[in-house]
């Protein structure tokens, strides 16, 4: 797992891979992560409460 710094750095590398004209499943490739990690380390954070674990069942 990488920390937080390190992503942003990575994130970094590739933006500035893909301006000059890489592309970015390549530029992913480069640094050993994949397209969907950059995904998911793009998207906003989730915070947990927000998160059912279960469909919510209405009481009878």
């Amino acid at each position: 797992m990488s920390t937080t710094q390190e992503r942003r750095n990575l994130m970094y590398l590739i933006e500035q891979a893909c301006q000059s004209g890489a592309r970015l499943h390549k530029a992913c490739q480069q640094i050993g992560i994949t397209c969907r990690t950059l995904q998911r380390w793009l998207r906003p954070c989730v915070r947990q409460q927000d998160v059912p674990l279960a469909p919510q069942q209405a009481h009878q």
